[in-house]
């Protein structure tokens, strides 16, 4: 696949997000960017991204003294890190259970962390959660629209 055709795969299967950071851990353990990257999350974001790490129990010892990056090496996780930015949608058009259309608030967003050994699997990470946000915004936005009777009397 060429990357104008991935690209085009991509932007369907995402729902506006965007990749704001990227960061390889492997290449970037000495950058202090990645270093400000890292600490600009909180404690929820970094749980949700590496459930499995908080399980270790020193979890709050590595984000208390903001060596985050010291975490990541210790445990092996070496690959991708992304900043993911997903974009508010709402008043979505559906008929008969097919969405054609909605208005998207790039203001109005939120970052979700993703950790992937692989690109192939930071792909499909980003897919997913995409999607759960965007099906949250679907059922949010169907919860309060309020419903008209066109009924005759």
């Amino acid at each position: 696949m060429t990357n104008k055709e991935y690209s085009n795969l991509f932007d369907e299967h995402v729902h506006s997000a965007q990749i704001k950071n990227l960061f390889r851990v492997a290449a970037s353990f000495e950058s202090r960017e990645f270093h400000d990257f890292l600490e600009e999350f909180n404690e929820d974001q970094w749980n949700e991204m590496l459930p499995d790490l908080e399980e270790t129990g020193y979890f709050n010892s590595y984000f208390e003294a903001r060596e985050m990056h010291y975490m990541l090496a210790d445990y092996g996780k070496f690959g991708f890190i992304a900043n993911v930015n997903v974009p508010h949608h709402y008043d979505f058009i559906i008929n008969d259970g097919e969405i054609l259309g909605c208005k998207i608030n790039e203001a109005l967003s939120w970052d979700v962390l993703v950790y992937a050994e692989s690109i192939e699997e930071l792909d499909e990470k980003i897919k997913a959660k995409s999607d759960e946000a965007y099906q949250k915004m679907i059922e949010h936005d169907k919860s309060n629209k309020k419903t008209v009777s066109t009924t005759k009397i």
